[in-house]
């Protein structure tokens, strides 16, 4: 069974965008200024674990943890304010930089 992470996008504060990734298909979109990125276990709302990051150009690939792409996002690392992390007990935990 294909694990599904679910994909929840905050502006300024209010929540814009919320999709369940399924990590047999590759996602991505265009970072923004101002963007909460929150990766969650889309069955349980749980906090996701075991998931890789790379860094190509300015452009973030989240993996599973068999190195299978799910998610690009697109100048992540030329915006000065976006934070990508989970959700634990309804609060947002920023993810470490890579």
């Amino acid at each position: 069974m294909t694990q599904k992470t679910q994909l929840i996008i905050k502006k300024n504060g209010v929540e814009s965008n919320s999709v369940a990734l399924h990590h047999a298909q590759k996602s991505k979109f265009i970072a923004e200024e101002g963007m909460q990125v929150t990766l969650v276990d889309a069955e349980s709302g749980q906090p996701v674990t075991k998931l890789q990051a790379k860094k190509l150009s300015n452009d973030l690939f989240i993996a599973s943890e068999s190195g299978e792409e799910f998610l690009i996002i697109e100048d992540y690392y030329a915006m000065e304010n976006i934070k990508i992390g989970s959700a634990i007990e309804a609060r947002f935990v920023e993810f470490s930089p890579i």
